[in-house]
């Protein structure tokens, strides 16, 4: 599997941590898919994908022109059954915030089709991405319309978030909750309905996830 990323410059790079591209027969058709602190946006450009998710009652899907997904906080499995062509977003845990018209409630431990947010519009930019010419084209062609669709000024509760989840990430959730919220000088309880809005979970949840993938990594180097 080939692996490209692209980091964007502020201001987007206050929401992405990278675009990417994976091209490739997988080394293992199936990925075990741990909860990790980000939100997705996946472009399909090859074979359908299906997607399991790790609690029994919820059916398998099987994806294609591309989704959304917001926070997991259960394991999931992807599946590729041909060679895999995919260009994503990693965004942060509140990155994919501003470009959704949604709560993040609704996309926690969820895969929504990528058309049924952005309509005809999601269309449009697939299109574009499977027709350029280079991996750096494909790349530059989302980077370009994530930029399109940054708001001119962020709201005050997504503004509060970047404040205390940015700082839960640089501590890997080991900063405390309450000092989050006193240092942003609002209530334990309205920080977390912010939380809610904007990541999907509560920020004692999110701290565990931020906790448990940095445990995942630190295995992962050592081996």
């Amino acid at each position: 599997m080939d692996y490209v990323r692209r980091v964007p410059a502020p201001p987007l790079k206050q929401f992405v941590d990278d675009i990417y591209c994976l091209t490739g027969v997988p080394r293992h058709r199936r990925l075990n898919v741990p909860p990790m602190p980000s939100t997705h946006l996946m472009i399909n450009l090859a074979g359908p994908v299906r997607l399991y998710d790790s609690d029994p009652a919820v059916p398998p899907a099987l994806l294609t022109g591309g989704w959304f997904m917001g926070v997991w906080s259960r394991r999931f499995v992807i599946e590729h059954h041909a060679p895999a062509r995919v260009v994503g977003v990693h965004f942060k845990p509140w990155g994919m915030s501003p470009f959704v018209d949604v709560p993040l409630t609704e996309l926690r431990d969820r895969w929504v089709p990528a058309d049924a947010l952005w309509g005809h519009s999601f269309d449009r930019l697939r299109d574009r991405v499977a027709g350029a010419v280079t991996t750096g084209e494909m790349l530059q062609i989302v980077e370009a319309e994530l930029r399109s669709r940054l708001p001119g000024a962020p709201s005050y509760g997504l503004g509060l978030i970047d404040y205390t989840a940015g700082r839960m990430e640089a501590s890997w959730g080991a900063a405390p909750v309450g000092t989050l919220s006193d240092g942003a000088g609002v209530s334990g309880n309205h920080l977390a309905a912010q939380f809610k809005v904007h990541v999907g979970l509560t920020p004692k949840r999110m701290a565990r996830i931020y906790r448990f993938a940095r445990l995942i990594l630190s295995v992962d180097a050592r081996h």
